[in-house]
């Protein structure tokens, strides 16, 4: 408690003093009560003070009003496109528009369509001579000629071997090369095997063999069954050969025949030839090879050898191969790689083998150099034994 302080009775102190030591005594006296004072006036604004803690968090308000639409914003990036819609209608022709202007020469553009026949031209003048073709076939027989005058009588020949009795079974007229004096009026027999059957048989006799389509053979040593191949004069070679300086590449000699290999190299027909077959068990043959500036056995290359097909169509060459050991060999090999050599030669291959492999059907040419080669094929014998 704080007692508040009255003057002594002994002190003539006056009312103001008094009053002024109470006041003094009162505002040190922090319990004592008086009444409320008047509001003083307002203080300056306190400093901030730090930051209080997150309060809770509070619920959901309610959905605020919609604002006002914004204002447009910036253009979006262009979409993917879209699906095609459907085809829509034809519509009007437009206008003509203004000539344009006179447009670049453009390329050349493609051939056209045939047109149609045009009139019968002018008759043109006589052109040059042609090149002398390929060596033709053998033509049909011609009609029999006059009859000679009668000769001398000769000298009485001879006794002649005792013939090989035949089988007539079919007649007709004696070739032109077989023809003699002595020979009209005759027929020929035709055989219905080869000379392997006929016994007794002398050398180089020619028959004429197979009943449904006659035609001639000779008959060698061993009783051979032989074809009668055309020889080919060597002044004719450099006219019949193949050039192939244009060439880039192997080629077979087929591509230049105008007709049938068969018919082309033993001048027989493909029935005439399985006659032959069916009756035989081996073949022999001899291909000429004649050559200017082209080799069959290049250097001993296999890859740019000379390649034959076989008749049951196999490739050999001059050496035996995985594939199979049968292989043509050389004799009188003259057609070896020598550049600038121009002038004529010849190698001959000879083969020897069973009706399943020969004879040779096809030529597969593979010394192509890029220069100016020629060759031509002869055949030189076709036997069957």
């Amino acid at each position: 408690m704080c007692d508040i302080l009255t003057p002594p009775k002994s002190m003539t102190a006056t009312a103001d003093l008094g009053a002024n030591v109470c006041a003094i005594k009162l505002s040190k006296c922090p319990s004592a009560t008086g009444d409320i004072g008047v509001p003083g006036d307002r203080g300056p604004i306190g400093k901030p003070g730090p930051p209080g803690r997150d309060g809770l968090r509070g619920e959901k308000g309610e959905r605020g009003i919609s604002g006002r639409d914004g204002l447009p914003g910036p253009i979006g990036e262009p979409g993917l496109p879209g699906r095609d819609g459907l085809r829509g209608e034809k519509g009007d022709s437009g206008d003509i528009g203004p000539k344009g202007d006179k447009a670049d020469k453009g390329s050349l553009g493609y051939p056209g369509r045939d047109g149609l026949p045009g009139k019968k031209g002018d008759k043109g003048s006589q052109g040059e001579q042609g090149p002398i073709g390929p060596l033709g076939l053998r033509g049909i027989k011609g009609d029999k000629g006059e009859s000679g005058r009668n000769g001398k009588d000769g000298e009485k020949g001879l006794t002649g071997l005792p013939g090989v009795p035949g089988v007539c079974v079919k007649t007709c007229s004696i070739p032109d090369d077989l023809e003699d004096d002595e020979a009209e009026g005759k027929t020929e027999t035709v055989y219905t095997q080869t000379c392997k059957s006929l016994i007794s048989l002398p050398k180089d006799t020619i028959l004429s063999v197979m009943p449904e389509d006659p035609f001639h053979v000779v008959c060698k040593e061993d009783r051979k069954t032989c074809l009668m191949l055309d020889k080919t004069d060597s002044k004719m070679i450099p006219v019949l050969a193949v050039n192939y300086k244009e060439n880039n590449k192997s080629f077979w000699l087929s591509e230049y025949l105008p007709y049938s290999p068969i018919t082309h190299y033993y001048n027989i027909t493909m029935q005439q030839l399985l006659w032959l077959h069916s009756r035989s068990t081996y073949v022999t043959q001899t291909i000429r090879y004649h050559c200017k500036n082209s080799a069959v056995a290049p250097n001993n290359k296999t890859e740019n050898s000379l390649s034959l097909l076989t008749w049951n169509d196999k490739l050999i060459g001059p050496s035996p191969t995985e594939n199979s050991p049968f292989h043509y060999k050389l004799h009188d090999d003259s057609c070896t790689e020598s550049v600038g050599s121009m002038e004529w030669k010849y190698t001959d291959i000879k083969l020897v083998d069973t009706v399943n492999r020969l004879p040779i059907i096809d030529f597969l040419i593979k010394d192509v150099r890029k220069e100016d080669q020629s060759f031509f094929i002869e055949m030189r014998e076709l036997c069957f034994i």
